[in-house]
């Protein structure tokens, strides 16, 4: 069984218009497997800081929790249940999450170039919650 490809596009629509920014699901799951460069247990403790509680926008369902802080938590179901990022063991779920979280980080890492210069900056808090540390190397967990 092959796995699905998706269009992804600016406007919420798919379709030859947007064909060059379609992106294979296994592309994805590697780019987020790149992205997310913090382990498991340094997100988690991450999660917990005032500073990510503060990092973003707030959710429109009046918890106050912050839309990143939200993605941040999907990211450790995520990573709990499949420790060793192996492909085979992600489902849809996490597949569309791992979308987000590509682009989430892709288009912030290249709009935002005080997250490298700034650890305490807005930007790279937020981009904390989506897992990705703008102060590591890049495609480094360590």
């Amino acid at each position: 069984m092959g796995l699905p490809t998706n269009s992804l596009s600016l406007n919420g629509t798919s379709g030859p218009l947007h064909a060059a920014i379609t992106t294979s699901t296994p592309n994805v799951m590697t780019e987020f497997n790149t992205l997310v460069n913090m382990e498991l247990d340094e997100l988690k403790e991450w999660l917990t800081s005032e500073s990510s509680l503060r990092a973003g926008w707030p959710k429109h369902d009046d918890s106050g929790e912050t839309i990143g802080h939200g993605s941040g938590r999907h990211i450790v179901e995520i990573l709990s249940k499949n420790p060793t990022r192996d492909l085979e063991k992600y489902d849809e779920d996490d597949i569309a999450h791992m979308r987000k979280v590509v682009s989430y980080c892709k288009r912030h890492l290249a709009q935002e170039e005080k997250a490298k210069q700034n650890p305490n900056s807005k930007s790279a808090r937020s981009l904390k919650n989506w897992g990705h540390d703008p102060q590591k190397e890049e495609g480094s967990s360590e």
